[in-house]
C-alpha cells in the first residue's frame, strides 16, 4: 500500500498551484506572484520587499523624509468543488458551487524623522468585511550603528523551507491555541561575518482572548548567523510557556549553480511529565529535512523538492495572512514528508505553468495541485487550478488542504485586478 501511495506520488507531484482565499471565506484564487515567490529563497528575514532591519537598512534612509504607498486589490472567484474525490465518490458525495469576491485598499505611510529614527504604519480596508485592518505598526531605531532595533506589529521569519516551516519558531502556537497576531521587539547586533539577533514576542489569544500584554504571554529568543561566501549558517533557540523548549539550526550554500539547503530541531518539554506537544511521551525530539532550488533554461523553469522528517507529535504553527493564504493555524504531520515544486514562465502574457505535490508516508496521503495563470492586460492576473488529495479519507490532507473548505476536489477559478503607487519626499539633513 505504501509503495502504492509513494509511486502515484512521484508521478503526479509535478501538478500544483498555491491557492489563496478571496473575500468569501469559501472561495479561493490564486496569485500568480505567490506562484513565483514560493522560489523566491528562505523567508530567514521578514517579508519579501520588506525592508530588513540590520545594517543594510540604514544606507538607504540615512534622508529625512516621507514615503507614502498605496495599492488596491480586488480578488474574484469561482469555485466548484466535492466533498469527496470523483474516484471515492458515492450517493453521498455533496456538490457545492461558490462564488466570491474581494477588495482591499492599503495605505502606508512611512517616516524617516532623522537617520537612526524610521516609522512605518499601514492599514487597509476591506469588503466584504467592511472593516479597517492595522497590517504593520512599529518603529526602527539604530543605536550608533551597533544595535538595531524593530519594535511593533510586522511579519518577521526565521528559517528556510518553502513547504515546511517547522524552523520558523515564531509561529509555533501552543496546544489547542488559534494564534493570533504578532507583536515582536527585536535588536539585531552585527558581529564579523554575520551577528546575533534577541528578540521577545507575543500573540493575541495564547492563553486568552483579551487584548491586553501578559507577562505569561510572551516568548524569548535568538540566533546568530554566519554568512560565509559561500554558505549562510543560522543557528538559535526559542522559549514559550507551556510549550516545549527548541532549538534549531539551518545551513543553506550554492553548489554548481544548484541551491541545496538543510535544517535541524530538537525539542525537549521542561514539565513533568511532558506535554501533549510531544505526544505526552518523556522524550527528546530531533527533526530534519533537506531540500534544492535549482533554475533550468535560463531560469525559465525551477524546480523544488524537499524531504521532511518530524519527530514531533500533534504540533502545529501559525500561518500569517499573505499572497498563499489566510491566516490559520496549520498542523505538521509526523514522521516522513515529501514536497516537489515547479514553475514555467513563458514570455507570452506572463504565462506560468506551476504545480506543488506534498506527500505524507505515515499517512499514506498527497495533495497535488496543477495550475496555469496568466496577465492578459498589466494590472490583470487570471489562473486556474485543480486542488485535489490522494489517498487516506482520515488523513490530515482530506481535514486541511489548499481547498478553503478542505473539499479533497476542487476546481478554481480567479481573476485579480491590482495597482499601486509610490509618492517619495526625502531631504538634506
Amino acid at each position: 500500500m505504501r509503495r502504492y501511495f509513494a509511486t502515484a506520488f512521484l508521478v503526479l507531484a509535478p501538478f500544483f498551484v498555491i491557492a489563496q482565499t478571496a473575500g468569501d471565506p469559501s472561495v479561493d484564487t490564486i496569485s500568480l506572484d505567490a506562484v513565483d515567490d514560493l522560489f523566491n529563497g528562505s523567508h530567514d528575514e521578514d517579508d519579501p520587499g520588506e525592508d530588513t532591519a540590520g545594517p543594510s537598512l540604514w544606507p538607504t534612509i540615512k534622508l529625512r523624509g516621507l514615503a507614502i504607498d498605496a495599492s488596491f486589490s480586488f480578488l474574484g472567484g469561482y469555485m466548484p468543488g466535492w466533498s469527496d474525490t470523483p474516484w471515492n465518490a458515492d450517493d453521498d458525495t455533496k456538490f457545492t458551487n461558490l462564488v466570491g469576491a474581494e477588495m482591499k485598499a492599503m495605505l502606508g505611510l512611512d517616516f524617516q524623522f532623522s537617520e537612526v529614527l524610521r516609522v512605518r504604519s499601514a492599514f487597509s480596508y476591506r469588503i466584504p468585511d467592511f472593516a479597517f485592518v492595522l497590517d504593520e505598526f512599529f518603529f526602527d531605531y539604530n543605536l550608533v550603528n551597533r544595535a538595531f532595533f524593530r519594535v511593533g506589529k510586522y511579519h518577521h521569519y526565521w528559517g528556510i523551507s518553502p513547504n515546511f516551516p517547522f524552523t520558523n519558531l515564531l509561529a509555533r502556537v501552543p496546544a489547542g491555541s488559534s494564534g493570533g497576531d504578532l507583536y515582536v521587539a527585536r535588536v539585531d547586533i552585527p558581529y564579523r561575518i554575520g551577528g546575533f539577533q534577541l528578540l521577545a514576542i507575543t500573540r493575541n489569544g495564547f492563553w486568552s482572548a483579551q487584548n491586553r500584554l501578559n507577562a505569561k504571554e510572551i516568548a524569548y529568543g535568538g540566533k546568530y548567523n554566519l554568512a560565509f561566501r559561500y554558505a549562510d549558517i543560522d543557528m538559535g533557540g526559542l522559549y514559550f510557556k507551556d510549550m516545549p523548549l527548541r532549538f534549531f539550526t539551518s545551513v543553506k550554500a550554492t553548489i554548481v549553480n544548484t541551491e541545496v539547503y538543510a535544517e535541524g530541531l530538537f525539542a525537549t518539554d521542561l514539565d513533568e511529565p511532558y506535554g501533549p506537544d510531544l505526544g505526552g511521551e518523556k522524550q527528546n525530539v530531533f527533526s530534519w529535512n533537506t531540500g534544492f532550488m535549482q533554475g533550468f533554461f535560463k531560469d525559465r523553469l525551477t524546480i523544488n523538492g524537499e524531504v521532511f522528517y518530524s519527530g514531533e507529535k500533534n504540533v502545529s504553527y501559525f500561518q500569517e495572512e499573505s499572497e498563499l493564504k489566510q491566516a490559520q493555524t496549520t498542523p505538521f504531520i509526523e514522521g516522513f514528508n515529501f514536497a516537489l515544486n515547479f514553475v514555467y514562465r513563458f514570455n507570452w502574457k506572463r504565462f506560468r505553468v506551476f504545480a506543488q505535490g506534498l506527500y505524507s508516508l505515515k499517512e499514506e496521503s498527497s495533495q497535488i495541485v496543477p495550475g496555469l495563470s496568466f496577465s492578459p492586460f498589466t494590472d490583470v492576473t487570471v489562473t486556474l487550478g485543480v486542488p485535489f488529495v490522494v489517498g487516506s479519507r482520515s488523513s490530515t490532507y482530506y481535514k486541511s488542504n489548499a481547498d478553503r473548505e478542505n473539499r479533497p476536489f476542487s476546481i478554481i477559478l480567479g481573476v485579480r485586478i491590482t495597482g499601486s503607487y509610490v509618492l517619495t519626499r526625502y531631504e538634506d539633513d
